[in-house]
């Protein structure tokens, strides 16, 4: 940091959900009883589809979930989004029953999804509504008219998420490439079923370069050898167009972008981020499902479908949704009803695909919800985090542990994310006893991991601030209708058992001191802001980095006894201050338990896809640092001078660290300061002793 400008339990597999009731003083944990766990009727499922199209669940799926697929109904079947009743059809393969759908995705950080509920033998069974309004309007195939749609509009989008750059526009955080690495990327699009029609491409940019000159940014497209386009444009934007070139060759074609280096701006700094490539393909079956564009022609028919149980799904645009299955004439051609405008989908029903993700249904019962601490946690570090629990009810708090899934399943359709847990905090804070929320598990910018079974990431907030960019924020889980944040929130960023562990342990040892050190580094906002914590809380030691053997002493002084860190200063990921005064390499340098506050830049981050953070990284080992609260992004000293002073004043008057972050951002001056610090460790825990 720069001085003054800077630089997922209510399913199979319940471990533990713990409730708190209280007979007169005295607290009592109260494991919910094994038979709540797993509601034997209704069966309940939520899947998670990543990418709009037709669904299908099959009739294996449903044996291997001890369903005979013979049995099913639509008076049995409840399939919802949001609450909303789902179309959906029941249509036969050559292997049986199963049910069909259209899967819907919207916007979200994890990239486009869509979450359903699907219950069996629940009230509301599909056939409890209107044919053709919420239950799937079913189609078969027509005669073919004297005018059909033969060919449509297909987009091929090329894309690598290579990259990643907080301060890019928001949504664009991953980029391709770059060309300052090379001046010309060479790229090879196979197209198929191709007419010889021109060809549109998209293309998307970001410069990220901003100088005086106009223009900054310029970009020269040449298709199959030929130059087809040059492109200019100015600042610091993401910059997206399109370009007509000639008719494309069936199979590769070859797209070359240039960047010629040619503007009169002293610095250029472009990145690709994708490319479209749209073009008119001939409505040929060519296996796997089929998706075309509807036109003004009545019908849509298809050329060499194959004999067997093929479907149809029509989406139109005001979101009817019309399926099912069609048979083909003696040609093998098969023609669709259609309207202007309508999506569709043509294929076997063995080859459509499933949800990317089925799993049991997790609910959370209403009368769980009065509770004064919250924990969200993977169900693996359930068993780890009893102590933990079993310490916070003995001090007086009522604790609910909940898995992410419960969390999402209650509050946002089964959908990953940060706005399920933030419709958690409200509703539990809405009760009037939520105090503190606990955080277990890793998180990262990157989505590719959330996909993967038993993650053992939680979402947090994210927000945008001036110089990083996106920035990871707990504070947005917890903020109120009025924008004020409502409870004190920590974080365990750990991404396995034994440093679950290693947290839960060093938590329990710790025990409230007045041992207090301050560290500074040399510039003068730096050492003004020392002088007014220290006015607050007096230490019994004070560093600089004017002193020789700075780190010497610092070490000797964390080594020697449990302790409080006070740092104002440069700071990065991996590093507290410009002499190196502390590193990432530090974990576990020394036995005696630390708490840290860094008023610094960076060294709370904890969802670099690439780079572990200081705080991580110190937090996950057995030794040392037991809570750290810090700055995931880059503000300056000024900015942080009010919120340091609220927390100082508040960790000297007895205040867990929770609360006494929670005070310093009710009192921060600074949206992007406020936003971007966080807790790394347990917000109940109290780190100073009072005298």
């Amino acid at each position: 940091m720069e001085a003054a400008t800077v630089k997922h339990v209510l399913s199979i597999g319940l471990v533990l959900v713990v409730l708190v009731s209280f007979a007169g003083c005295r607290a009592t944990l109260e494991p919910v009883p094994e038979s709540t766990a797993v509601p034997a009727v209704p069966a309940a499922w939520t899947l998670l589809v990543r990418g709009d199209g037709p669904r299908w669940l099959g009739p294996a799926w449903w044996r291997a979930q001890g369903i005979d697929p013979a049995s099913l109904t639509l008076d049995r079947i409840h399939l919802t989004r949001h609450g909303d009743v789902t179309p959906a059809l029941l249509l036969s393969s050559a292997a049986g029953p199963g049910l069909f759908f259209y899967g819907e995705t919207a916007p979200n950080r994890l990239g486009p999804v869509g979450g359903y509920h699907l219950t069996l033998d629940a009230a509301g069974g599909l056939n409890e509504f209107v044919q053709g309004s919420l239950v799937m309007a079913e189609l078969s195939a027509v005669p073919a008219p004297p005018q059909a749609q033969t060919a449509t509009a297909t987009v091929l989008w090329l894309e690598e998420d290579n990259v990643y750059r907080p301060t890019a526009p928001p949504e664009t955080n991953w980029l391709w490439t770059s060309f300052n690495a090379a001046p010309a990327v060479t790229l090879t699009v196979t197209l198929t079923e191709t007419l010889s029609t021109p060809v549109t491409l998209t293309l998307r940019f970001w410069g990220q370069s901003s100088m005086p000159q106009n223009p900054d940014h310029h970009i020269r497209v040449v298709w199959n050898g030929e130059p087809v386009d040059d492109h200019y444009w100015d600042g610091s934007a993401l910059e997206e167009w399109t370009v007509a070139v000639p008719a494309p060759r069936q199979g590769s074609n070859e797209l070359v972008l240039i960047s010629p280096g040619d503007t009169a701006a002293p610095v250029e700094v472009t990145w690709l981020d994708r490319v479209g490539v749209t073009w008119q393909r001939a409505l040929t079956y060519t296996g796997g499902w089929e998706h075309w564009i509807a036109g003004t022609e009545p019908a849509a028919c298809w050329e060499a479908v194959p004999a067997g149980h093929v479907a149809v799904l029509l989406v139109s645009a005001d979101g009817t949704v019309r399926g099912g299955l069609v048979e083909r004439d003696a040609g093998g051609r098969v023609c669709v009803a259609q309207q202007t405008g309508d999506r569709g989908w043509i294929g076997t029903l063995e080859a459509a695909s499933t949800p990317d993700l089925v799993r049991p249904r997790e609910t959370i019962e209403a009368d769980m919800l009065a509770v004064d601490y919250l924990i969200i946690a993977p169900r693996l570090f359930h068993t780890a985090l009893a102590p933990l629990v079993k310490a916070r009810v003995a001090e007086g708090l009522s604790v609910l542990v909940v898995t992410p899934e419960q969390v999402y399943d209650a509050f946002s359709a089964g959908v990953p994310g940060a706005e399920a847990i933030h419709a958690a905090v409200l509703a539990l804070h809405a009760r009037g006893r939520l105090s503190y929320l606990l955080l277990v598990g890793d998180a990262s910018a990157d989505s590719r991991p959330w996909w993967q079974a038993e993650s053992a990431l939680v979402p947090t907030g994210w927000g945008r601030t001036a110089f990083l960019g996106d920035t990871a924020s707990e504070q947005a889980l917890v903020l109120g209708d009025d924008g004020a944040p409502l409870v004190a929130v920590g974080r365990f960023p750990a991404s396995t058992v034994a440093e679950v562990q290693a947290m839960v342990a060093k938590t329990l040892a710790w025990k409230p001191t007045s041992r207090v050190s301050l560290l500074h580094d040399d510039e003068p906002e730096f050492v003004t802001m020392t002088d007014a914590l220290a006015e607050i809380l007096a230490p019994d030691l004070r560093l600089g980095d004017d002193e020789s053997d700075t780190r010497r002493d610092l070490l000797r002084w964390l080594r020697a006894a449990p302790g409080v860190l006070i740092y104002s200063g440069h700071g990065s990921l991996p590093v507290l201050g410009d002499e190196k005064f502390l590193t990432v390499e530090d974990a576990g340098a020394w036995d005696g338990p630390t708490v840290v506050a860094a008023w610094t830049c960076l060294a709370a981050n904890f969802t670099h896809p690439t780079q572990m953070g200081l705080g991580e990284a110190w937090l996950r080992h057995p030794k040392g640092v037991v809570a750290l609260v810090g700055p995931t992004a880059e503000t300056t000293t000024g900015e942080q001078l009010a919120m340091a002073l609220a927390f100082q004043r508040a960790l000297s008057e007895g205040a867990t660290i929770g609360d006494a972050l929670l005070a310093g951002w009710h009192a921060a001056q600074s949206q992007d300061a406020a936003i971007s610090f966080v807790l790394l460790g347990d917000p109940a825990l109290r780190p100073m002793s009072l005298p």
